[in-house]
This record gives C-alpha cells, structure tokens and sequence, in this order.
C-alpha cells in the first residue's frame, strides 16, 4: 500500500515541477514587460527632456537674433553720421545682410545654428494709409492698391478690386454706413453672414486681420505658386510712405499711374530694380534718383508719399538646437538717430 502511495507521489511531482516552471516563466515574462515598459517610459522622458531643453536654448537663440538685429540697424545709423552720408535704406546696406556680414563678425553659438532675414516693412503697401483720419479714401493710396489688386501678380477682375476697396474702407472707417450697398460690408453684413466678428470701424492691428474682410480669402493673403500674396506686399507698419529703394516689383509697377499701361508699369519697376540693385549706384540712391528712369520712360508716378528712408523693419528668425527649429517673427522701430533705442513693437515665437 505504502508503494503505491510512493509511486503516486513520484508520478505527481514531475506535474508539479512542470507548474511551477510555468508559474516562473509567467512571473519572468510579466517582470521583462514591467522593466522594458519602465525603460520604455525613461527613454520618453529622456527624449522629452531633451526636446524640452533644447527648444529653451532655441528660445534663447532666437532672442540672441533679434538683439543682433537691433545692433546692426544701430550700426547702420552709426555709420551714416560717421561718414556724414546723405541716409537712405536699401538692400546693399550694413543692416540687410543680417547674419551675412563683412564689415562685423556675427556673434558665435556654441550651441546650434542661426539664421534670419531682415526686410524693410517700408517698402510694402501701407494699408492704413488708405483712409484718412475722417474716414475718406485717400485718392493717390487708393489708385495705387486698385492698380496693385489689377497686375499680373494678383490679375483681379475689376467688380472684385472693387469689393476688397469697399470693404477695406468700411472696416476701417469709424462709422457704420457702407461706401457701397451692393459691394460694401458694415456690421450687418458681416451678422448677416453668420460671422463670429463684426466689422471693426477702425485701423488694422495685425496684417491678418484681412483675411476677416469681404472679399479676401486665403489664397489672395497667402499667394500661390510661388507668387506672393497680400501679406508679402501689405504692411500695418509704418508712417505711410513707401521706400522705393526697397519696393518689391510689384510695388513698384502700382506707383505707376492708371493711364499708363501695364507694360509701362512694369518696365519702369524693372529699371528701378535694375539700378539700384547695382553696386555701382548705391551711394546714388538718395533722394529723387529715380526721377530720370521716370522721365526717360515719360510715365507718371502717383502722388503717394514716397521715401528713400525707413524706420520700421521685420526679422524673421529660425534659432535649430539639434533637431528642434525655434522660429521667431519681431517687428521692430528705429528712431531718427542712434542714439534713439530700436524699439521692439512686436514679437513672437512661432
């Protein structure tokens, strides 16, 4: 009896043996997923970390940019008094290089990279300017945005330049009557169209405002294949002039008259770029230059206030720590001399 008892017992702990292996084998396995779940988990904090760290450093780059900027904009003024030149602003300057510069050493980064362009806000359309302080459309502003809205870049129908002119004048005139029934848009049109907004009767604070406006969709304000759109040519910075030393072609071609045509327009933006983009007249464009190339091609310019000077510029800024790019956009002023701090209107991180 007893080796019966015996044999079951020893035909009994080979079964044992076996449940206990895989009660092991589960405990190991459950412990492999809890620890390569924990690594797991260290790794993304690790990798978080580090992201984290170096979009501070790309933060602080960036601003590191934009002090630079206000440096070589200072520099600038400097060097027009040290050398008593007559001042003028153009794209063969000290300041348009930006972090390209022969006459300075920009300033080294032991950590990661920078680089920036600066443009000259006072060579864009000044929408603001386009009506008064009693609310009237300013004749010569509005020829030139009408003409603008018409050439090659944008090719707008004359009902729709129209529109956008309306529309454009209601926003920023202080009432609420619209310049056109048909064509305008006060606040009931804009409840009418179920807009979370109504018309705001007063001055553009950013450049994207417009997209909000009758008659200005994405794909004016943003441009399309490779043609720039109404953010690239209008401006909510500056005194109202425009600087025809720094005027896109598409500026340029709208100073020209409406009772010139589009060919004469454009030929004369074309000379205008020519010249002055050579290195041989920089010293040239001061003021009035620009009257030969006018008068050889006998058009006539609009009466809008135009400047061979600025005082508002915008810095567009990409600080990369890694693989982690900061980009930053800052709008800033200068003052009539350099002693006068660069005031920084605008800025933000992107």
């Amino acid at each position: 009896m007893r080796k019966k008892k015996n044999r079951k017992k020893e035909k009994d702990q080979p079964e044992q043996q076996g449940s206990i292996l895989v009660l092991v084998l589960l405990i190991i396995s459950v412990l492999v997923v809890m620890v390569l779940e924990s690594m797991h988990q260290m790794q993304v904090e690790a990798t978080s970390s580090k992201i984290y760290a170096a979009s501070v450093q790309g933060r602080a780059l960036a601003r590191s940019g934009l002090e630079f900027t206000k440096y070589l904009l200072t520099r600038d003024q400097e060097m027009d008094q040290e050398e008593e030149n007559s001042k003028s602003d153009h794209y063969g300057e000290f300041w348009a290089g930006f972090l390209d510069q022969e006459e300075v050493e920009p300033p080294l980064f032991t950590t990661g990279e920078l680089n920036a362009t600066l443009v000259d806000e006072q060579g864009k359309f000044p929408i603001n300017a386009l009506v008064d302080e009693n609310g009237n459309y300013r004749i010569e502003y509005r020829e030139v945005l009408a003409r603008l809205l018409h050439n090659e870049v944008f090719s707008l129908e004359p009902e729709r330049i129209e529109e956008i002119l309306y529309s454009l004048k209601d926003w920023l005139d202080a009432d609420d009557e619209p310049e056109s029934e048909e064509l305008g848009a006060e606040k009931d049109y804009y409840i009418f169209q179920e807009k979370d907004y109504e018309c705001k009767n007063a001055e553009l604070s950013t450049l994207g405002e417009l997209t909000l406006i009758r008659g200005i969709d994405q794909e004016l304000y943003h441009g399309q294949d490779e043609k720039p759109g109404l953010k690239d040519l209008l401006t909510v910075h500056s005194d109202g002039k425009i600087n025809i030393n720094t005027a896109p072609v598409e500026i340029l071609a709208a100073l020209v008259k409406p009772d010139f045509s589009d060919d004469m327009a454009m030929e004369f933006a074309q000379d205008i770029v020519k010249y002055r983009q050579d290195p041989n007249n920089f010293d040239s464009l001061t003021e009035g230059w620009w009257q030969p190339v006018k008068d050889e091609l006998g058009v006539g310019l609009s009466n809008v206030s135009i400047t061979k000077t600025s005082d508002y510029f915008s810095a567009l800024i990409t600080a990369r720590v890694g693989s982690i790019p900061v980009k930053a956009y800052a709008v800033l002023k200068r003052g009539g001399t350099a002693e006068d701090e660069i005031e920084v209107v605008h800025y933000e991180v992107q």
